[in-house]
């Protein structure tokens, strides 16, 4: 199924319901809860950060296609998240 999105990090759920594209989002809180998901949803394409490539990607085995991105210099979601949680939002 395309258009599902899983996304373990919740402030991320928002951002991705407004696609255009993205018929819906789930988030999980486990490995497992992961894998499960994966596997009900059966979805055309896994897409996952290239830091992966080297290490095992839970619940692949059940998309039909897994897909790693490069990951943009400079540019870090840790940054980001400490910035949606800070009282100084300057400090990017």
């Amino acid at each position: 199924m395309t258009g599902v999105q899983t996304c373990a990090l919740p402030i991320w759920k928002y951002f991705l319901e407004s696609l255009k594209f993205v018929k819906e989002v789930v988030t999980f809180d486990s490995r497992q809860e992961l894998i499960d998901l994966v596997k009900e949803y059966e979805p055309d394409y896994m897409v996952i950060g290239d830091d992966y490539k080297d290490q095992p990607v839970y619940g692949s085995e059940h998309a039909k296609s897994l897909i790693f991105f490069e990951k943009i210099p400079a540019y870090s979601t840790t940054k980001i998240l400490n910035y949606e949680n800070s009282s100084n939002r300057w400090d990017l």
